[in-house]
């Protein structure tokens, strides 16, 4: 009788880290080659989603928001904005700070980006049932929140 040896990333397979990561890995580069022919990579996406369903937001809240460095807003914005999808504007409660406003041609391309967006997830999770795909979302924002501290998490990309 023979013993079948396991595939090399089979043992692997059985630790929900390692299925995370390759899952993420996956995810990020397939999000970003659909979303490159209109000139946005997925954290671009993710601020113009979080524009369009929050409104104007200060710079430094949205990059708290997203879990980057100011700096990385700074250039995130930087592209946004020489594109014409979002504008900065003095906020008029705080002349210190800059919000960040989705603009007509921002909306636009998020507009169709997140058809291509909805696609993607879609043929991600295809072997899934609509009632399994609502609880691994659900699943996996408790486990978020709970390991990120803040109780909740929202939509983000």
């Amino acid at each position: 009788m023979t013993v079948r040896k396991p595939r090399p990333t089979e043992v692997l397979e059985g630790h929900i880290g390692y299925l995370l990561a390759k899952l993420g890995a996956l995810s990020s580069s397939r999000m970003d080659a659909e979303l490159a022919p209109y000139g946005i990579n997925r954290m671009q996406f993710g601020l113009l989603k979080i524009l369009a369903a929050v409104g104007p937001g200060s710079q430094q809240a949205l990059s708290g928001d997203l879990g980057m460095p100011p700096s990385r807003m700074v250039a995130l914005v930087d592209d946004l904005e020489d594109q014409g999808f979002v504008a900065r504007e003095r906020s008029s409660s705080d002349r210190r700070v800059n919000e960040i406003r989705l603009t007509r041609e921002g909306r636009a391309v998020l507009d169709r980006v997140n058809k291509v967006a909805v696609r993607w997830q879609d043929e991600l999770l295809a072997d899934l049932s609509s009632s399994e795909q609502k609880q691994l979302v659900e699943l996996l924002r408790r486990v978020t929140a709970r390991h990120l501290g803040s109780g909740t998490v929202q939509d983000h990309p």
